[in-house]
C-alpha cells in the first residue's frame, strides 16, 4: 500500500501515519484509563465511586468494602440462574475463563494493576458477575436484594 522511499523525512511521516487506524484516529492500545488529574480537579467527587468499586482502580478502597459482601450474594444468585444446585465445577469454570484471559484483560488498562493472579481473577469474577446479575435484576424488575430496595443505594450503584 505504501510506496518505498529513501527520504528519511518521508519515512518518519509515514511511520507516524501508520499509527492511525482506518478511521483516522490514533490507535490506542488501552481502552480503560483513569480520568486525568486536570479534568478531575474541577469536580473530584464526580469521578470517585461512592458505594461500589468495579474493576481494579478503586479495588480495596475501605470506603467501598460494604458492597463486597453483596457481590458474593450476586455471584451466588447468578450461578443459581444456570444451575439449581451449582457445584465447585461451576465456580472453577468461571475462574478458569478469567485466568485464561488475564493477560488480555490486564492489557486494556493504561497502567499496571497491582494485584496478583488470584486476586485479579477473584475481582474480575466477582465484579463481572455482579454487573451481569444486576443487569438481569433490572431487566426482570427483581428487587430481591433488600439493599437495592433502598432508593439511594440503587441510585448510587447506577451512578458508580
Amino acid at each position: 500500500m505504501w510506496e518505498v522511499t529513501e527520504d528519511p523525512f518521508v519515512c518518519a511521516m509515514m511511520e507516524k501515519l501508520r499509527s492511525y487506524g482506518p478511521t483516522g484516529t490514533l490507535e490506542d492500545p488501552y481502552s480503560i484509563h483513569r480520568v486525568p488529574p486536570n479534568i478531575r480537579e474541577g469536580d473530584p467527587g464526580s469521578y470517585e465511586p461512592q458505594i461500589l468499586s468495579i474493576g481494579p482502580y478503586h479495588h480495596g478502597n475501605p470506603k467501598l468494602q460494604a458492597m463486597e459482601d453483596h457481590k458474593w450474594g450476586f455471584l451466588h444468585n447468578l450461578l443459581l440462574r444456570k444451575h439449581q444446585n451449582y457445584s465447585t465445577q461451576a465456580v472453577e469454570e468461571c475462574i478458569e475463563v478469567v485466568r485464561r484471559s488475564e493477560a488480555r484483560a490486564r492489557s486494556y488498562y493504561s497502567e499496571p494493576i497491582g494485584l496478583g493472579t488470584d486476586d485479579f481473577a477473584r475481582m474480575m469474577v466477582l465484579d463481572g458477575c455482579f454487573v451481569l446479575e444486576l443487569f438481569f435484576r433490572f431487566r426482570d424488575g427483581e428487587q430481591r436484594d433488600p439493599l437495592l430496595k433502598v432508593g439511594w443505594v440503587s441510585t448510587l450503584v447506577r451512578r458508580d
